[in-house]
């Protein structure tokens, strides 16, 4: 449990500090990039939102990494799409999606196999 409380902490910190790029991006007028630290929190969001799931299941390690495969599935097939399309603006929001989704495996990784 205390690898649990371990990683909730660190994607925890990750999330704050997002949002407060994002804060200090809006006020200095950036929209655009604030939008983007905006869809990064919304992602740690999400995998901290499923962390007591994955611990009421029992076998953590193993339900947080199905989440971290599955979860961004449609983020991956959403970026085909826009690149398809040449919607460069979505196939942005699915890069950082997908990146951040990157971080928090590497961090869960850093946490659970060291």
């Amino acid at each position: 449990m205390h690898k649990v409380k371990e990683l909730k902490i660190k994607l925890q910190e990750m999330n704050h500090e997002v949002k407060q790029k994002n804060i200090e991006l809006r006020k200095q007028g950036f929209e655009d990039e604030s939008l983007f630290e905006k869809i990064k929190s919304n992602v740690y969001e999400i995998f901290l939102q499923v962390m007591p799931v994955a611990v009421r299941k029992g076998d953590f390690e193993s339900v947080f990494q199905q989440f971290l495969d599955t979860i961004p599935e449609n983020w991956y097939k959403a970026l085909e799409k826009a690149k398809a399309e040449e919607d460069f603006e979505q196939e942005h929001i699915e890069k950082i999606k997908i990146e951040t989704k990157i971080k928090i495996e590497a961090l869960f990784v850093e946490v659970f196999k060291s």
